[in-house]
């Protein structure tokens, strides 16, 4: 009977050192492929956003190899390290800009990257290739992003090379303990990037695509799996955690030999089965094996009461007020910045000793399920407005043990937000008076310069009529003007409020208050296709009309003007246009056309203007949180408005995303 009992644990005690062991294992890769992700992640968002910038920068940058474009890739490359070179290529491989100057001029053959968006030419994502031997003789990784012109057609591709050995000292940082633990990263054809350890370079460059682990994990279909196979670089029989960085294609795997796993345990389960040969010593193995296990229970759970000890430290010097409490809400204790900010000492703040601190109006606010925020004393005896944030901390088990707050002094930000009012509020007031005040003496001007021409009739001296026609003129345009004025400082204050609206329906309203203008010019407005968008319907139609009315006031004498609007959809955005064939604009007023009381031309020519209508537009657009730019290729050429609008859905209580 004692022999059965003993075969019986020893059988449970191996089954479950096996189990332990997978399973322990399993969480440890797949937390070290996590932190691999995560810095993969971060490195290649950094590229992404330089080569973007750089894209968005080419328009300005002049012929090839232009001096101050070639600084602007040359400081871009020093703010990112992992950066070797920045470099804009034709589509026929020719390199028209680079930091390093000695390769414009030169041809980088076919690039898997030329391949890609000569194929794929409205991709606006970044491609990473595979390892190559770049013009300077080293071996780089390269990262493009391709730019296509207005008709959609391949312009350039900005890369960046990257030497792999930034991702092989990643992944160093992070390798299994192991003597068998590997990492790589693959591109999305699944060719190894980096390796560590890098098996003296022999890796870097071969294909994964046909190894059994990758084969499992892209037809699973997740972006995370584990997978036991045999090893595709080294044919050994791996457990891999296996994770794909999207949006790039990345694949990350983390991985140890079974036989490196199971290891630790053979030893233990050898001793299980001498212990089944020693009948004698089974009541002291098992005692042994319970206090073991009592042990390492213990020192869990001293662990775990050691490293609360420690971030407490830690949170000692934090910037911010922290507070710990227990389940019932009681303080049991407050870090430095806390005491230094209050003047009082931990002892004092114990329990509810920290609420005598508070404003009395604020203490029914104060609560552990939310943020709150709250008027507490600080050292030199005033009251300061506190933004306090909680979180639940956990015990072993995961279950609550009490809660952490973190505090910050938000006095300032208050002020400046009752600041922000009281100019809203005195803004309004001039508006009242722009409105009333303002306009009431124009019109007794407009008023009685018109009695005076009808006193003197037929007898007024030619000269004297041309003085009154100039007054009255003048009259007539400051009146425009503190119109304009007051529609400029309503524009998001007395706007309706925003919600989802179809944006045809606000364009058909504006073309229906410009049709007359548009019949006396013959005009044509030619509309797409056009969106649902999370905005105010005034300020829509006031946009719209502003930018139609410009197109017609500035066609070109006797031609009809044509206009055409369009709205297109591009990441995160919908993407307007108002296109005419006007006079055009210069590329060097571009900038300038939304600036308030700008005019490009003569106050007679092309029916006047206060120069507002364009500042009207961009303060809408960025009230929107979207942006607009205008585009011509010059004189007589027509001009093009172009502007975004988020198009994501939006809440209307708040009018955030």
């Amino acid at each position: 009977m004692v022999v059965l009992l003993t075969l019986t644990m020893v059988v449970w005690d191996v089954f479950h050192i096996y189990a332990s062991r997978r399973a322990d294992t399993r969480e440890r890769l797949e937390a070290l492929a996590r932190v691999v992700e995560a810095r993969t992640h971060q490195v290649f968002l950094g590229i992404d956003r330089m080569l973007a910038d750089a894209g968005t920068e080419l328009a300005m940058a002049g012929p090839p190899g232009a001096p101050a474009f070639h600084r602007y890739l040359t400081a871009r490359a020093k703010i990112h390290a992992e950066a070797l070179t920045i470099t804009v290529v034709a589509p026929d491989g020719t390199i028209l800009h680079s930091s390093a100057a000695n390769l414009v001029g030169k041809n980088v053959g076919d690039r898997s990257y030329l391949a890609y968006f000569r194929e794929n030419p409205k991709d606006d994502g970044l491609f990473i290739g595979e390892p190559v031997k770049g013009l300077l003789n080293r071996t780089i990784v390269f990262a493009a992003r391709g730019i296509d012109d207005d008709d959609g057609k391949l312009k350039a591709v900005v890369v960046s090379a990257i030497s792999p050995a930034i991702f092989a000292g990643m992944l160093d940082a992070a390798l299994p303990s192991e003597p068998s633990g590997a990492i790589s990263l693959s591109n999305r054809h699944h060719i190894i990037l980096a390796r560590a350890p890098d098996l003296d370079g022999d890796a870097v460059g071969l294909s994964l695509a046909q190894a059994p682990a990758m084969v499992a994990h892209i037809a699973s279909g997740k972006p995370a799996s584990l997978q036991e196979a045999t090893g595709g670089v080294d044919g050994v029989r791996r457990m891999v955690a296996i994770r794909t960085v999207e949006p790039w294609g990345l694949t990350i795997g983390v991985t140890a030999s079974i036989a490196d796993i199971l290891k630790p345990a053979l030893a233990r389960i050898l001793g299980d089965f001498v212990l089944l040969g020693v009948i004698i010593f089974i009541t002291i193995a098992l005692v042994r094996v319970s206090r073991s296990r009592e042990r390492a229970r213990h020192q869990a759970h001293e662990s775990l009461a050691q490293a609360r000890d420690y971030y407490m430290r830690v949170l000692e010097t934090f910037p911010a007020l922290i507070r710990r409490t227990d389940l019932d809400g009681l303080c049991d204790s407050v870090n430095r910045t806390w005491k230094e900010f209050t003047g009082r000492d931990n002892a004092t703040e114990q329990g509810e000793g920290w609420l005598a601190g508070m404003h009395a109006d604020d203490r029914g606010v104060v609560t552990l399920s939310a943020d709150c925020e709250y008027r507490l004393m600080a050292a030199d005896g005033e009251y300061r407005w506190i933004h306090q944030t909680t979180r639940p901390l956990l015990d072993l088990d995961g279950k609550p043990s009490g809660f952490l707050s973190a505090c910050f002094d938000v006095t300032d930000a208050r002020q400046v937000q009752e600041k922000l009012q009281r100019s809203n509020e005195e803004l309004e007031q001039f508006a009242y008076v722009a409105s009333h005040d303002l306009r009431e003496p124009l019109r007794m001007i407009s008023s009685y310069i018109a009695l005076i021409e009808r006193r003197l009739g037929e007898g007024c001296a030619p000269e004297l009529r041309e003085f009154l026609g100039f007054a009255k003129d003048g009259a007539s345009r400051m009146d425009r003007l503190v119109l304009d004025l007051l529609q400029l400082s309503r524009i998001g204050r007395m706007s309706s409020p925003k919600r989802m609206i179809p944006s045809g329906e606000a364009l058909q309203r504006a073309i229906l208050q410009l049709s007359v203008a548009l019949e006396e010019r013959g005009g044509a407005v030619e509309v797409g296709d056009m969106p649902e968008v999370f905005a105010s319907e005034d300020d829509m139609v006031r946009l719209f009309q502003n930018l139609i009315g410009n197109a017609v006031k500035y066609a070109i004498p006797g031609t009809p003007p044509r206009i055409t609007v369009t709205a297109d959809r591009e990441a995160g955005a919908w993407r307007f246009s108002v296109t005419d064939n006007g006079i055009g604009i210069a590329r060097e007023n571009f900038d300038r056309v939304f600036r308030i009381f700008q005019r490009l031309h003569g106050r007679d020519e092309f029916s006047g203007g206060s120069g507002i209508g364009l500042a009207i537009c961009k303060k809408i657009v960025e009230g929107h949180d979207g942006r607009i730019w205008v585009d011509s290729a010059g004189a007589n050429q027509g001009t093009s408005f172009i502007f975004t609008l988020p198009a994501h859905v939006q809440r209307a209580e708040t009018g955030k995303a």
